[in-house]
């Protein structure tokens, strides 16, 4: 009995293989495209408004014709100043400049206290008069992150986001 079931779980398995998978192909030669497709020209006042709009050839499914890219070649334009958040008392943001560095930039657009440390640099003690105190400082962050380098010492690049938070000392 078991033999008799193989031989024709065989059978089954071996039509299954043979059988086609998908419609056949026409032979060689033969056009299988179906009808033509006739260009029928409608005036204006005669046009049903469920007309689909046609190409040259009458076939509403063809290809259009190339349009030629008119964009500008060149880096995309700078965000404008709008995107940057509002300026507060304590919070200072700017773009950076390729080739300036932070602290000339906020030198540049606003009244700033600086301790010249020997050594070390400039350190911003106040912007706009609000100044460091024993429990407050001006933090330096560039594009989100916090700075590892003075502001004096970071080159900015056009696509930098600067900013400045005066922050409670934990």
């Amino acid at each position: 009995m078991k033999k008799y079931f193989v031989i024709g779980l065989s059978i089954l398995l071996l039509a299954a293989g043979c059988a086609p998978q998908g419609p056949a192909r026409p032979p060689e030669g033969e056009d299988t495209r179906g009808p033509e497709t006739q260009t029928v020209e409608v005036s204006q006042q005669s046009a049903p408004q469920s007309a689909k709009p046609t190409l040259k050839g009458g076939d509403p499914y063809e290809t259009p014709p190339y349009v030629p890219d008119t964009r500008q070649p060149g880096p995309p334009p700078e965000a404008p100043q709008s995107e940057l958040p509002a300026q507060t008392a304590e919070y200072v943001s700017y773009r950076g400049q390729e080739g300036k560095n932070a602290l000339d930039l906020l030198k540049a657009s606003h009244k700033v206290d600086v301790k010249t440390y020997s050594g070390i640099g400039e350190f911003v003690d106040g912007i706009d008069g609000l100044k460091s105190d024993a429990q407050h400082f001006w933090s330096f962050y560039v594009n989100g992150k916090q700075a590892t380098v003075g502001a004096g010492s970071y080159t900015t690049k056009a696509t930098d986001v600067i900013e400045w938070k005066f922050e409670r000392i934990k």
